[in-house]
């Protein structure tokens, strides 16, 4: 889990979860398409 320094208000706590869950859907993806590209690799190998 990445974790940011305390944020100051609710705002700043609000906008740090936004960043955090951008992160991870970006780091979803990007598995996503790595676990794509490995089995188009194991196909192309066989």
């Amino acid at each position: 889990m990445i974790t940011f320094a305390i944020p100051q208000g609710k705002r700043g706590f609000n906008k740090n979860r936004n960043i955090i869950k951008n992160i991870q859907q970006l780091l979803a993806d990007y598995n996503y398409f790595s676990d794509i590209c490995t089995l188009l690799k194991k196909l192309s190998d066989l």
